[in-house]
């Protein structure tokens, strides 16, 4: 199976905040979720609150700093959830998330972190080899 993804994931496990507006209590509602892996078009997290799929909802993305005593990072993102599932060992639900909105700062800041931390490595394993061509 092709994986359709525009970007490559990386490993991060950053707190999310999930602003969302439930059908079920006609509330706006915010929920804490956790990464476990992101790219720059979207991400997994996981939550003890079941989604709703296909709508759009607001994140906040809280990358850790750099540098000790640094700041975190709130990136504000509008996002949609794609499909979630419930991790029955883990009592979580995994929700696959598709960025719809991100500022080109907020999305410079997150590429930025990405770059930092994880270098070119992407999940999956190291990229292949380039093979230079003899003259």
């Amino acid at each position: 199976m092709k994986d359709r993804r525009q970007h490559p994931r990386y490993p991060a496990r950053w707190r999310v905040i999930i602003h969302c507006h439930c059908h079920r209590d006609m509330q706006q509602k915010a929920f804490d979720g956790l990464t476990s892996d992101i790219s720059l078009g979207g991400m997994c997290i996981h939550s003890s609150h079941n989604l709703c799929t296909s709508r759009e909802m607001d994140l906040t993305l809280l990358v850790p700093p750099l540098q000790v005593g640094g700041k975190h990072h709130q990136l504000k993102i509008r996002a949609r959830a794609n499909h979630t599932v419930l991790v029955g060992e883990a009592d979580v639900f995994r929700t696959g998330i598709q960025f719809v909105g991100i500022s080109e700062p907020d999305r410079e800041c997150l590429k930025h972190h990405l770059e930092t931390r994880f270098g070119f490595y992407p999940i999956g394993g190291l990229p292949q080899a380039e093979t230079a061509a003899a003259p």
